[in-house]
């Protein structure tokens, strides 16, 4: 009896410690098909939601599309479809298609160049030798309501106006040549912003240090005024045709015919315009010599992503003083991103459109950016290095 106790009192207690046992067992939880490791697809849609087909490892959030081993990746931004600028290629507001530029005449006299302000703000400048050494500058704008004090204004020159007109532009100038520059706009119909006369209540002079011709001052607010007093449209009645085909930003290139780190144009022997690299803002900066120009007012550098130079025939009119400059076309070189291509470039009868194409005659296509564009004699020695 007391063995029977016994073997009874040990299966009790044998029982017990099995039950004590499992109980400890920590609890396996049941496999989430969110959670298994394997070789499966989890993608997210970008806003943080994932999702796993229960065969890949994943949390159920991601961002991005899943690689096919588990892993979430990263999204690339969709590329941008919208309007672009007809003059540089970037993205703009829809109702700058139709906009109706408006181009301006800068005094660029050595001793000038320290009070420009606004050239930043345009698409465009044209650069070319006109009277006495000098040369002159014709800023283009796209959108000139946006933009503050532009200047110093300054007369009208021949080639500008049919620049201007291939532009469908307001051509804005504080008088002329009137042997030939002011027979030429009468000729053709530009549309003539003169600052002389009542229009000058559009513009304003403004004490620089310097003499009384070299101060005078416009707004983007005060043209716009002077456009509605005229009565023009500042729309157009269809979308302007690109300048030139255009690269999307992302998709920069750099010109492969050779490096570009400083371009030099000798205008003139005393007008030596130079465009030096620089590499981190990927611009080219303006030089006068070997003068660095700034805004005026801002104290920035002047500086463009493009740079062209256009070879012309140039020679002196009839009364040996001013300039003749063949816009018909010829050669020239692309400068952007450090580097260089020839080109060629045509235009032919004042309304013609500017038309580049590489050197072969095949279809040119530039970085998206604004752009200087500078006309030199053919005969002039063009550096770069």
């Amino acid at each position: 009896m007391n063995l029977k106790r016994a073997l009874a009192l040990c299966l009790a207690l044998f029982m017990l410690m099995s039950c004590l046992a499992a109980c400890s067992q920590p609890e396996t939880p049941p496999k989430d098909p969110d959670t298994q490791q394997g070789t499966g697809n989890n993608s997210g849609t970008g806003d943080g939601t994932g999702t796993n087909d229960g065969t890949g490892t994943g949390t159920g959030t991601g961002t991005g599309t899943g690689d096919g081993t588990g892993n979430s990746g990263q999204q690339d931004p969709p590329p941008y479809t919208g309007p672009v600028s007809p003059l540089t290629g970037l993205p703009v507001d829809e109702s700058i298609l139709t906009a109706r530029p408006v181009a301006i005449m800068i005094n660029n006299l050595n001793k000038a160049q320290t009070v420009q302000t606004g050239l930043n703000d345009a698409q465009l400048i044209f650069e070319t030798y006109v009277e006495g050494g000098i040369t002159r500058l014709m800023a283009v704008y796209e959108d000139v309501a946006s933009v503050g004090q532009i200047g110093t204004v300054r007369s009208a020159r021949y080639p500008f106006v049919d620049l201007a007109l291939s532009l469908q532009a307001v051509y804005i100038h504080n008088g002329s040549d009137n042997v030939y520059c002011a027979p030429h706009i009468k000729e053709t119909g530009l549309k003539d912003f003169d600052m002389i006369g009542s229009m000058g209540k559009y513009a304003f002079r403004e004490q620089n240090g310097l003499a009384y011709e070299h101060t005078l001052y416009t707004k983007g607010s005060e043209v716009v005024k002077g456009l509605a007093a005229k009565k023009w449209d500042a729309a157009l009645s269809k979308a302007r045709k690109p300048l030139m085909q255009f690269r999307a930003e992302a998709e920069a290139q750099t010109p492969a015919d050779g490096v570009c780190t400083a371009v030099k144009v000798p205008f003139s022997g005393s007008y030596v315009t130079q465009f030096k690299y620089d590499s981190e803002t990927q611009r080219y900066v303006r030089y006068s010599k070997d003068t660095l120009r700034q805004d005026y007012k801002s104290g920035e550098d002047v500086s463009v992503k493009n740079v062209f130079v256009l070879e012309t025939d140039q020679r002196l009119y009839p009364d040996q003083y001013h300039v003749e400059v063949d816009l018909i076309g010829g050669s020239g070189w692309y400068i952007c991103n450090g580097g260089y291509e020839m080109i060629k470039w045509s235009k032919g009868d004042a309304n013609d459109p500017l038309v580049i194409t590489k050197a072969d005659g095949s279809t040119f296509t530039a970085n998206a950016g604004n752009s200087w564009i500078c006309l030199v004699d053919k005969d002039r020695n063009v550096t770069i290095q």
